[in-house]
């Protein structure tokens, strides 16, 4: 099981980049927001401060390109 996780960490480490360099606002938002919640149920500690910077931008990303209901799913 740990080893999908990480497996799925770095494919959605790529995503972001790829994003990003795409002006993919909305994945990003979107992805930002997916690999946060993996990292909080990964639940090592180093990952915590990932995920909330993660969910920072993903809040951020949501509400500039008018993604209220995920940017009110990030603030809950």
């Amino acid at each position: 099981m740990w080893g999908r996780r990480s497996v799925a960490t770095r494919h959605f480490e790529r995503a972001l980049t790829t994003h990003e360099r795409m002006g993919a606002w909305p994945l990003l938002a979107r992805s930002r927001f997916e690999l946060a919640a993996l990292l909080l149920d990964r639940g090592r500690p180093a990952d915590r401060a990932r995920a909330r910077e993660l969910l920072e931008g993903a809040e951020a990303t949501a509400r500039e390109v008018g993604m209220t209901r995920l940017a009110e799913q990030v603030a809950d």
